[in-house]
């Protein structure tokens, strides 16, 4: 769908907390981690803290995949796109940097941040316990680079009951690396990668960790250019897309005294890129507009948490600030400049604008956890959020008032539109688990809601024909989400069976004043956790998910068709994820996982273009299947150093774009393989990625424009890149 301001953009870890990471270091426990490589044949020993406190991964009752922050960094990934490919089940839908679309296991009806409007997406951004999904207009996507992360966590199926709204499909959680108390560190990491077609990537990471006495700081700094992959043949330009990304973070813990822990945040990150990444074909990495797209992006995040140990209990409090900054100046052309035609009036030849949108979010979490040991453990909890957006657009098109008249097309403007709009989250939690016998518990959880969303909008498209459009309304909803399992656990095999709730935040079109309604998803499955044999794991889960009143972008009706959001009906996704690691000898690990997704329509509806969607059309952007594959394998290097080498291959099913405007993209593979030497202070990696140079769809969607034409628009995998990697410890 286009993008533009509302016509278009509508029409467009914190750290849980010392005390908690105290426990997770001294836990065992096995992992089921995505495929990457492993520091060594024996099983990873990973505990998360999905469910607000920390479990061993393969005990949870539910499917959390998680990538440690280390082998991140040895891979060479370098974002959101690097980390979730490791994860089958995951589609990353690939846009501009930070504005990636991720969606788990199929739930997802828009492709592209483009399609948004002022919706709220399906999958939950976190930055430890921090939300980062906007709650009304897309802004940016917090996408973390991996260096200097702990891990990477992507919790499948809804959330309702712990982290509220947009976890409908799922969340994402980047767990931060932590202040340590006992040692200093330096550390300095540098990439350098030749891309097929000429260009040249590079990035310059660092990390700091100083410990002083009750306090320790740690510090990254990073800095990371990609070279462009687009040529636009309307601006006559070469890797036209080419990207900057900067920023750093700053966490300091301190431990005034051995029951309490203090663990501050501040982070910011900044991109830019010269021109939109989007192809007009994907057998070509070209596109062709007049002008180009440039964006410039800023997000801060602040974050206090505090722990403190009341006997049995751990009091937490985490308290927020995130900023979102876009500032974009798009070419319109295609996607309005024949909106002419439809006024009986000659088509326009440029449609040019600037949007400037800003979200300022202010989160307040408070937990009180059981710690003591006993068959019962639980957790309750409050959270508040007030979410403040705010948008102005304005496009014009340079000789449209000489072309349709200056009363028309007044010094050549086009649109101009202003929302401002609040949205408050208040809800109350609780989850408890009860241990029914030495190998059987029984848990719940549930969060009772309430949101209200205050809106208002400015909307003055060709005003002189077509007049001003204000919308001021308010609207309140609340609910409650309900989690239950059941689980078995012996001998390190384990059986569970959950049912969990989750919903997404309704609105307003501003277009048309039409509001759409919150939606809800019921998932339910079971699944297990299996250790056969020594050396071997192997992980199975079979799920089905409802889904009631989706919200969908369709046309508005009127005399102009404009994007908006409508709720239309149900939606059913039936899945089969797997996941194995074997040591097939000493230093030999085959890791792979696949999932199996049919998600489809389940009632028959017209879309506001006309098109009859009909009962079972497959949702968009979903494989039927995919899977990844890896071998690893440890060597001797040499000089005295430890060498690994891995392969992996990646497969990604076809898919449909759309559910009513058409638009499909092909099956694709990925190879990719590294080789990485190890010295007392330092890691040498070489690295292949996408060694058949394959042009893979992993983004994209159909537009129409203002006069009702259909185009697509695609986001391609990256070229064929041959890079090195340095990392040094100081």
């Amino acid at each position: 769908m286009a993008k533009s301001p509302l016509l278009g953009k509508c029409l467009m870890a914190i750290p849980v907390g010392l005390m908690l990471q105290a426990q997770c270091d001294s836990a065992q426990a096995q992992t089921q981690s995505a495929p990457a490589a492993a520091s060594s044949d024996q099983p990873q020993q990973v505990l998360i803290t999905a469910n607000k406190r920390p479990e061993p991964q393969r005990t949870v009752a539910g499917t959390v995949s998680v990538a440690r922050g280390d082998t991140l960094e040895s891979s060479g990934a370098r974002d959101m796109e690097d980390v979730l490919r490791l994860m089958p089940g995951v589609q990353v839908n690939k846009g501009d940097p930070d504005q990636s679309v991720p969606t788990v296991r199929g739930i997802g009806t828009v492709l592209s941040s483009s399609g948004f409007g002022l919706q709220q997406a399906t999958t939950g951004i976190y930055v430890g316990d921090v939300p980062c999904t906007d709650p009304v207009g897309f802004v940016a996507t917090c996408d973390i680079a991996p260096f200097d992360l702990d891990r990477v966590e992507v919790l499948r199926g809804p959330q309702g009951a712990l982290f509220g709204s947009s976890s409908l499909g799922g969340a994402v959680r980047y767990v931060l690396g932590k202040p340590d108390f006992k040692s200093r560190a330096f550390q300095l990491q540098s990439t350098l990668g030749a891309v097929a077609g000429g260009g040249t990537d590079f990035s310059n990471q660092a990390m700091a960790n100083l410990p002083l006495g009750q306090l320790a700081l740690r510090a990254v700094l990073q800095d990371r250019r990609d070279s462009g992959t687009v040529r636009n043949t309307g601006t006559g330009r070469d890797q036209a897309n080419a990207a900057h990304m900067r920023g750093g973070r700053l966490t300091a813990a301190w431990q005034p005294v051995s029951t309490v822990n203090v663990a501050l945040v501040a982070m910011n990150q900044k991109t830019d890129i010269d021109d939109a990444s989007a192809v007009d074909d994907p057998s070509q990495r070209e596109r062709n507009t007049a002008t180009a797209s440039p964006r410039r992006s800023d997000l801060s995040l602040y974050n206090l948490t505090v722990d403190a140990q009341l006997g049995g209990m751990l009091l937490t409090s985490s308290t927020a600030i995130l900023d979102k900054r876009v500032h974009s100046r798009p070419d319109w052309t295609r996607r309005a400049g024949d909106i002419g035609p439809l006024l009986g009036l000659p088509s326009l030849p440029l449609v040019t604008g600037t949007n400037d949108y800003d979200s300022r979010a202010r989160s307040q979490e408070l937990r009180l956890a059981s710690t003591a040991a006993g068959p019962l453990s639980w957790l309750v909890g409050a959270f508040y959020q007030q979410t403040r957006f705010k948008s102005d657009s304005a496009y014009s098109a340079p000789g449209g008032a000489a072309l349709w008249g200056d009363a028309v097309l007044p010094n050549d403007l086009y649109i101009t539109e202003k929302v401002d709009s609040k949205a408050t989250e208040k809800a109350l939690f609780a989850d408890i688990e009860w241990r029914l016998h030495s190998e059987w518990s029984l848990s719940a959880g549930a969060r009772s809601y309430r949101n209200q969303v205050d809106f208002s909008a400015d909307a003055r498209l060709i005003e002189a024909l077509l007049g001003v459009v204000t919308v001021n309304q308010k609207k309140t909803e609340g609910g409650t989400t309900p989690r239950v399992s059941l689980k078995y656990n012996a001998g390190g095999n384990v059986w569970y069976a959950t049912a969990s709730k989750g919903y997404r935040l309704g609105g307003f079109n501003p277009g048309t004043g039409a509001e759409y309604k919150t939606d809800a998803l019921w998932n339910y499955e079971t699944g297990v956790r299996l250790a056969p044999a020594k050396g071997l794991t192997v992980d199975a889960t079979v799920f089905h998910m409802d889904w009631k009143d989706a919200q969908v972008n369709a046309r508005q009706t009127g005399p102009v068709p404009l994007n908006g959001i409508a709720n239309v009906g149900k939606a059913k996704v039936d899945g089969l994820e797997l996941s194995t690691q074997w040591r097939v000898r000493q230093g030999t690990v085959l890791e792979a996982s696949l999932a199996l997704t049919g998600a489809k329509t389940a009632t028959d509806f017209t879309s506001n273009n006309g098109t009859q969607v009909a009962s079972g059309t497959r949702m968009p952007g979903t494989p039927r299947q995919q899977s990844t594959i890896q071998l690893s394998q440890d060597f001797n290097g040499p000089a005295d150093t430890a060498g690994r080498w891995s392969l992996m291959h990646t497969h990604v099913g076809g898919r449909t774009l759309s559910l009513d405007n058409g638009g499909t993209a092909a099956s694709y593979n990925l190879l990719d393989t590294q080789a990485s030497f190890a010295g007392k202070a330092w890691e040498l990696t070489l690295f292949v990625r996408n060694m058949a140079n394959t042009k893979g769809i992993v983004g994209g969607s159909p537009i129409s424009s203002f006069g009702g034409a259909r185009y697509m628009e695609y986001v391609l995998t990256r070229p064929r890149t041959v890079g090195a990697s340095l990392r040094l410890e100081l």
